[in-house]
């Protein structure tokens, strides 16, 4: 199976567009780069073993994420697997806000009760041959997910471009973590020695 340096986890359909948008972008920042999108990527089952093979996951979170049982999977899976997580907050005057505070509120450990997911994980724990794996608290999914600082979505360029340039440098190996350019951007500028 192929593996994969980014796993974007959204909301279908509310978040597709931005998720397409996410990877068309990244492609053109750094072509190396191998992104998962379900539409474009799932060749069978619904995406969570795609998790496995990922190097990090984005999660677009909007309210609607934590209500659907694959999102739910694809996270729960992501954090079992111990992947890094960037949490991607929508732009608020396109979704409405959506804040860490207001994702606390959520991910309660009666909301991980709520969608009965022993069975799935002990699935998974025979299929990766351990004795158990163990459903995750609510503060467990939390922590994971406010580890790193959250990106912000925007429609407007610039700050796409920002937080595009943030996405792609949490991705590389920390030895390559140096400044990524992005031609025609407004933060653009040519390396000190480069001679024109």
């Amino acid at each position: 199976s192929r593996s994969f340096h980014l796993f974007l986890s959204p909301a279908w359909p509310l978040a597709q567009d931005v998720c397409k948008l996410i990877k068309q972008r990244c492609r053109e920042i750094c072509p190396s780069l191998i992104v998962f999108l379900d539409v474009e990527d799932l060749t069978s089952g619904y995406g969570a073993e795609s998790v496995d093979s990922s190097q990090c996951m984005l999660v677009f979170a909007m309210p609607v994420y934590f209500q659907k049982i694959n999102c739910v999977k694809e996270l729960t899976r992501s954090i079992v697997r111990h992947k890094q997580i960037t949490l991607l907050l929508p732009d608020a005057e396109v979704h409405g806000e959506f804040t860490q505070a207001m994702i606390a509120e959520i991910v309660t450990d009666e909301w991980v009760r709520k969608w009965k997911l022993e069975k799935k994980l002990a699935e998974w724990a025979s299929d990766w041959g351990v004795a158990e794996v163990k459903t995750p608290t609510g503060a467990e999914i939390c922590d994971a997910l406010f580890k790193q600082p959250p990106l912000e979505w925007s429609r407007l360029t610039p700050f796409q471009d920002r937080t595009m340039l943030l996405m792609c440098q949490r991705l590389l190996p920390e030895a390559e973590k140096r400044d990524i350019y992005l031609q025609g951007a407004a933060s653009f500028k040519l390396p000190k020695n480069h001679s024109t």
